[in-house]
């Protein structure tokens, strides 16, 4: 993402249905990327987000009331490792590790 020049990312919730991110969502969040974000700082935050998304997400199942929403993959991205021109992309763009 930040490689791509992104300015927003998202964290999400799913069922699991035997695919890669694919089973019904159940929970979702989406944060600004800021401009001078390191990698380092960008993980770390979508880390804290993930989890607290995951608690409120639990405590929604729980009560009964988590709505679950077919994933549309077709929306979404999807990040493998990065490969050399992902790290180029990275560096022209100013970006750092930490």
């Amino acid at each position: 993402m930040l490689a791509n020049g992104e300015r927003q990312a998202g964290v999400s919730v799913y069922y699991v249905d035997g695919r890669i991110d694919a089973g019904d969502l159940c929970g979702q969040r989406v944060f600004d990327i800021a401009p001078d974000e390191t990698l380092d700082a960008f993980q770390s935050r979508s880390k804290q987000i993930a989890a607290e998304l995951l608690v409120d997400t639990l405590a929604a199942i729980e009560a009964g009331r988590v709505k679950r929403t077919p994933l549309d993959v077709s929306r979404g991205s999807y990040y493998s490792w990065p490969d050399r021109e992902a790290v180029a992309r990275f560096r022209a763009a100013g970006r750092r590790l930490w």
